[in-house]
Order: C-alpha cells, then structure tokens, then sequence
C-alpha cells in the first residue's frame, strides 16, 4: 500500500522559471522530481501546492508525493546533498492517502518587498525601487484595502490564461514599513490568479504616485474590467510566505496546543492585542462568566507561549452560545490559531447541546467579518449607528 508524504520546503526562485516542469526550462519541481529518481531508481512525480512564476521564490511550500514503501532513510539529509543551494528541504512527514497539498490549502500568503535603491544584500529578494520615499503608506494602504470588497478579481489576472473561475477570498491585503527604506506588501486569500499579486502591487505604486485614480480602481473590480495602466511589477520582490491546512502539516505545528485556559491569562494576552485598543479588565470577565453561567475560556498555545484565546459564554436562554472576545498576537498569526481556536469553541458547544453560535462585531472591522462568514456565519441583524462604521453587525451559524 502506497504511503503518502508531505514535504516542506523553501527556494529562492532567481535562477528558476517557476515550480511547474516545463519542457525547455529549469524549474523546482523538475529538479527535485530528477533527485528523487537519483535516490529510487525510477520517477516520482510531486505535487506542489500551487504554481510560482519564474523568478518568484517560496519560503514555505508545500509539496506530497506517494512512495511504494515506508522511508527507510533520510531523505531530507540526502536531498539537500543532491540539490541546489537553492533549495531547501525542511521536512518530510508521514500522512493520510486522502491529503492533497494543493487542494487542502485553505489559504495561501504572498510578501512583496520594495528596498530604496540598490542593496547588494537584498537585491534577489526585493525590488529596488528609487522613489521609495515618495510613496503614500496611507494611499498605498487605501488601494490595497479595495480588495476586500470584491470576490473576482479578473482585473488583475494575466491575459492567456487557462483558469475557469476569477473568483477569489481575499482576507489580508496590507502595507507596512518594515525597514526605514523598506516596504512589504502581505495578500491572503484561498487562491490566487496567474500574475495576481504583481499587478496588484504595481496597481498600488500607480494610486500613491497619482498616476492612477482609485477610483477608477474601484470601478475596474466592480465591472470586472481590465486597468488602462496596469504594471506588473518585477518577480524578485515576491515571496511565496505561507501555506494553511486544516490539519497539521509540520512536526514544528504540532506543538501548538489548544486547551481551556483562565481569565488571568485572557485579560494579560488581549492588552498585548492591537486590535483591542480597550481591552476589559478581570472585573467585566468575572461579571459575564459567573460560575452559574455556562461559558468556556480557550487559549492557544506554541510551545510555552500564550498566543490567542477565544472566550464564549451563554448570553441568552434561547439555545444559542455567545462567542464574545477573541485574538490572536500578530507574532503567531498566519498559523491558523484563530480557526483552531473557533473549531474547538463550536465542538464543545454542540457537545454541550447548543444549536448555534452567535457573535457579533463592528461594521469597519471587515476582517473579523470576512472571517465569519469564511466559517458559514450568516448576518442576523444590523444595528444602525453613527458613524455607520460603528454600526453592530450581529452574525449566527448554526450547529445542527
């Protein structure tokens, strides 16, 4: 009986014209897939968890492949010392037949980096780019922040091109300095387009440097039309950051433990939180979760280190349990705690005999919103209030 593996690896994607074999070309998969021929004497095919452009790399992909036999040595000592430096194997891991690492990922995150001008010790890694300093972080962040109103994004995907759908869930789409001359633009979504993420950096420059109206940005996704200037920007800036799976695909992962926690720990993590701008204090804790009402305190740990928590609580007597706070720290993010965190909150209410959840939030936290219908949430009710940004969006799922 075959046994299938997962493997994780990195690459710096400089010398390659993509993952994807290709006849006339050298890419990652061919490389690996020739290595794997060299150890076993015949060929293995890998399948990776999406296509990367030429020149783009991956710090951490994702790729299985199916062996006749139990690995009876280390394959990860003995692929690092048949391939290139530019790739590196991390991890080799035993899974179920019924994985698929590229149909399982649940969301794919994509880092593009600007550097101010030439640097000989990023320039493989980030686009060098002069004007740096004349970019808005604010209007850089405005066009960014248009994709999360829109699902298909035909406007940014390359023309010639196979896809069927353009359909896309884009929960992050951020910018931020991370260097006094360096820039990064962060995109999570379930999938992405050929040439996605390129275009739309190159859209972004084009809004902060007013070469571009956002407004006509705007009108391109609702119509679904094509920009009149668009710019793909260079492949070298882009880095393939990570990949999710509703199960753990690293022995690394595997330390992250989800368990019921204390209101001590909750109120210490949330003043860590920068979403939560007025954290509660443990006298508002203690006065919802009395010990006569039923609630459940859950915390998410790596390791030793507290990094989330998700507390719930039943508001009313109506057969529905109330998922009230939450967060995660932004150093654990991308691990999908918060899903793990709501996982095991919806398993112990319907233990509990509960039909379903509810929750609420703020209208201008789109995020908190995308991610609750993400996990089959339905809007119940909208309080109205001024500024409708501080309008109450109410939101029920239920678990029958």
């Amino acid at each position: 009986m075959k046994q299938r593996y997962f493997m994780r690896l990195s690459y710096k994607g400089t010398n390659f014209s993509g993952w994807q074999r290709q006849s006339n070309a050298h890419t990652v998969q061919e490389e690996i897939e020739d290595a794997f021929e060299l150890l076993f004497r015949r060929k293995v095919h890998i399948i990776g968890c999406g296509r990367t452009d030429s020149g783009v790399h991956a710090r951490n992909y994702v790729a299985h492949f199916d062996l006749e036999a139990p690995l009876e040595f280390d394959l990860v000592f003995k692929l690092n010392h048949i391939m290139s430096r530019d790739i590196t194997i991390h991890e080799v891991m035993p899974v179920a037949s019924t994985t698929h690492a590229r149909f399982d990922a649940t969301s794919r995150s994509y880092d593009y980096f600007m550097k101010g001008g030439k640097d000989s010790f990023h320039h493989e890694f980030a686009f060098a780019y002069p004007m740096i300093h004349k970019l808005d972080i604010n209007r850089l962040n405005e066009a960014a922040s248009l994709l999360l109103k829109y699902d298909d994004f035909y406007t940014f995907c390359k023309t010639k091109t196979d896809v069927k759908t353009t359909i896309c869930d884009v929960s992050v789409s951020e910018w931020r300095w991370i260097e006094e001359d360096m820039l990064q633009y962060s995109v999570t979504a379930n999938r992405f387009l050929r040439g996605m993420v390129r275009l739309i950096v190159g859209m972004c420059i084009n809004v902060a440097l007013d070469k571009l109206d956002i407004a006509e940005v705007d009108a391109a996704l609702a119509n679904q039309k094509r920009l009149e200037r668009d710019w793909s920007v260079y492949a070298q800036g882009l880095t393939l950051s990570h990949i999710c799976y509703p199960y753990p695909v690293s022995k690394a992962e595997s330390v992250i433990s989800i368990s019921e926690g204390t209101v001590e720990e909750v109120v210490s993590l949330s003043k860590r939180i920068p979403e939560l701008t007025n954290p509660y204090e443990t006298v508002e804790y203690l006065k919802r979760l009395k010990p006569e009402i039923p609630h459940l305190i859950l915390v998410a740990k790596k390791g030793d280190d507290v990094a989330g928590f998700k507390v719930g609580y039943e508001r009313e007597k109506d057969g529905s349990f109330y998922s009230w706070m939450g967060g995660v720290l932004p150093a654990f993010r991308r691990l999908g705690l918060a899903d793990r965190l709501a996982d095991a909150q919806d398993a112990w209410a319907q233990q509990q005999g509960y039909h379903s959840i509810q929750m609420k939030t703020r209208y201008r936290l789109k995020a908190m919103r995308k991610f609750a219908m993400n996990r089959g949430f339905d809007i119940a009710k909208v309080e109205e209030r001024e500024p409708k940004e501080e309008s109450v969006i109410w939101l029920s799922k239920s678990l029958d």
